[in-house]
């Protein structure tokens, strides 16, 4: 193709969302044109993110924002090189640091030259400063920072708080003696120290400088803060910076092994890694201190402090991180039910929050609540359709509600997604199972209605298996032929609700509803479906 061609086809390719066919043009298009071939080392680049990225995704490993941002990236890393080309400009700097390929090593005459500048200038600066006395060093912002213990596993760096008035408080020496106290008393290997000569070489911090004076210093978080004096007393503001796990939260995410075991992996998660507090003065030591033991995988400890220091659910990322180390912190320690009700805590601030949607959606089946199960994962689903994973939990929940076509399509998602899955073996073994005691079941009522074509228990036997296996139609024949020969067979009812919820003809489903209420015919098993809580009861 010509440049002009492939221009096109790539401009093309990527408001078709396809990037990935937009790569592969541009990558063979640059490897096949000399002028061009330096630039393909960044395309080959974006390529490298965007895949990874999708592997993290689809291994759930991480969220659906987290690989949003990265392909994002990427095409404007194509745009970007679409431009170039159009323009047969080749500045690297055009691109984002993190699409920009290292440039390796130069000709030796280019470092046969560099060498010589460098001697060059080094001699000329020893010349001037022997005969000239040097200029005043420029002032740059010093680094302070303070002595952690040695050793310590977790270092927690306090910047000094400032007041809004002129008087004086030291709420961030309150703050590291009762941090260091608790951490002493649950012989937690912490280290929690003040910068107290920060304020003379820096200005107030934001996230930024917050979390570079961290970084610089060792610490894992950093905590800084205002105090302000008001009639009722003295407002406390903090605000604090996790700066571990590449700056990310990580916790125990819930899933499905071989014959329905819970088992977990660690997970990285996309809450905000910086929270604002606004509590009273003992509740944010609380809080601060449960996050620090659950860094540490002191669980106990943990537990104590976090329900004792539960923000405010208006500092958003305050409050889910609280709520999601003391959910970790109890599946640390086997108590599955406490997890599930701060999930379920979670979830009313955070109905989206796929995390914790996805561990309650596991902790639901594990309490046999199947129904509910499913509705959780078609919520995680909804918003990762690639978290293999999650498509395992929701096949086997509807395995043990009997409506194993969903199961079956599920597990050839799954398949696609990640084929080498462990659990996907032994979940399709107990799906085939009990596919084949359906057809078995189909065959058992056949023969019978060969010499009793009024048999009800047949006609209701088939129709459900039918209804099981997905072929709503046969499910919806038999099902009219029992009701046929007795009005208020509810068995009969109920498979033919279901097979038109089914086939999301919500019209004869709230027809038929209507006509068993008049019947008087009771439905209490479906009343537990989950399409049930979509149709009105009356």
């Amino acid at each position: 193709m010509t440049k002009q061609q492939v221009i096109q086809a790539v401009k093309s390719s990527i408001a078709k969302a396809d990037t990935p066919k937009a790569l592969k043009e541009l990558i063979a298009f640059l490897e096949a044109n000399r002028p061009y071939r330096s630039m393909s080392k960044v395309a080959r680049l974006a390529q490298a993110k965007y895949e990874g990225a999708e592997r993290d995704f689809s291994q759930g490993l991480v969220e659906k924002e987290d690989a949003n941002l990265v392909y994002n990236s990427v095409n404007r890393t194509v745009l970007q090189l679409v431009e170039d080309i159009e323009n047969d400009d080749f500045d690297i700097s055009h691109y984002e640091p993190a699409m920009r390929p290292s440039t390796g090593q130069r000709n030796m005459t280019s470092v046969l030259i560099g060498i010589f500048l460098v001697l060059a200038s080094g001699l000329g600066y020893y010349i001037y400063t022997t005969i000239k006395e040097p200029p005043p060093l420029p002032i740059v912002e010093k680094l302070t920072c303070p002595d952690f213990t040695e050793n310590a596993e977790f270092n927690v760096l306090l910047l000094p708080f400032q007041p809004n008035t002129k008087d004086e408080l030291t709420p961030h020496i309150t703050i590291k003696r009762r941090l260091a106290s608790k951490s002493a008393e649950e012989n937690l290997n912490t280290s929690i120290e003040i910068d107290k000569d920060y304020f003379d070489h820096h200005d107030t911090p934001g996230e930024s400088e917050a979390a570079a004076a961290g970084n610089d210093c060792g610490a894992q978080m950093v905590i800084w803060g205002i105090w302000e004096k008001v009639p009722t007393g003295i407002i406390i503001a903090t605000d604090f910076k996790y700066l571990g796990l590449r700056d990310r939260f990580g916790f125990q995410k819930l899933k499905l092994e071989g014959d329905g075991q819970i088992d977990t992996v660690f997970a990285l998660s996309n809450i905000e890694t910086q929270g604002h507090l606004t509590q009273d003065i003992e509740e944010l030591i609380e809080n601060y201190f449960g996050l620090i033991a659950g860094f540490s995988n002191q669980p106990q400890a943990a537990i104590k402090s976090l329900e004792k220091g539960v923000p405010s659910t208006k500092d958003t990322a305050a409050f889910l991180l609280n709520q999601m180390t003391l959910a970790n912190s109890y599946l640390a320690i086997g108590d599955n039910q406490a997890a599930y009700n701060v999930y379920d805590n979670i979830l009313e601030v955070h109905p989206n929050y796929g995390f914790a949607r996805n561990n309650r959606g596991v902790l639901l089946y594990e309490k046999g609540q199947y129904v509910e199960a499913v509705e959780d994962m078609d919520v995680k689903l909804a918003k990762t359709p690639n978290d293999a994973d999650a498509l395992i939990v929701r096949a086997n929940a509807n395995i043990k509600l009997d409506e194993l076509y969903k199961a079956e399509e599920d597990l050839q998602r799954a398949k696609i997604i990640q084929p080498n899955k462990l659990q996907l073996e032994s979940t399709s073994k107990v799906l085939e199972k009990r596919k084949a005691e359906k057809v078995k079941m189909i065959e058992a009522a056949s023969n019978t209605l060969k010499t009793n074509t009024n048999s009800l228990s047949a006609l209701n036997n088939r129709a459900a298996a039918y209804e099981s296996l997905g072929q709503h139609e046969m499910a919806i024949k038999d099902a009219n032929r029992a009701i046929q020969l007795s009005s208020k067979n509810s068995v009969a009812y109920e498979t033919l609700i279901e097979a038109y919820a089914n086939k999301k003809d919500s019209i004869k489903v709230k027809t038929i509803l209507k006509q068993a209420r008049q019947k008087g015919i009771n439905l209490k098993k479906l009343e537990k479906k989950s399409f049930m809580k979509k149709i009105p009861k009356n």
